[in-house]
């Protein structure tokens, strides 16, 4: 049995952060042990661009998502990881009524600091977009 991690509990909370909401964003799997997690993604009207794309902040939104999970699963659940940096490169534009996926892990866990990066892609695995980011572990203040 895997020990508890900070994804146990985010899940066990009754909106799964609420940005996730506006996001549209659906956990479909996470691996404890590999540091990974898989979203999909459905951002709500309203959000877009002035040429009708996904707004660049929501992009980064969605990514600082995938990364933030993915260290979740690899975390005590007293410790929290607020992000330091986040380097985003956008690749193609992101359009609204398609379904966006996203995929997060942790490239390095320090005992401080965290490494992780993100890519979003669209169905058919085509990148969109993808980030890299540092976080500093900290102890949860509830």
């Amino acid at each position: 049995m895997t020990e508890r991690r900070m994804i146990h509990t985010l899940l066990e909370m009754p909106i799964f952060p609420p940005t996730q909401k506006i996001l549209g964003a659906e956990l479909i799997s996470y691996d404890c042990e590999k540091g990974t997690v898989e979203y999909r993604f459905q951002p709500v009207v309203g959000l877009e661009n002035p040429v009708g794309g996904v707004q660049g902040g929501i992009v980064c939104a969605m990514l600082d998502d995938c990364v933030g999970t993915a260290m979740a699963t690899q975390l005590p659940p007293d410790t929290w990881i607020p992000t330091l940096e986040l380097n985003t490169s956008f690749v193609r534009a992101v359009k609204y009524g398609e379904l966006i996926y996203g995929y997060g892990k942790v490239t390095n866990m320090g005992s401080t600091v965290v490494h992780s990066e993100a890519e979003l892609r669209d169905s058919k695995q085509k990148l969109l977009a993808r980030c890299t980011a540092v976080s500093m572990r900290v102890a949860a203040t509830y």
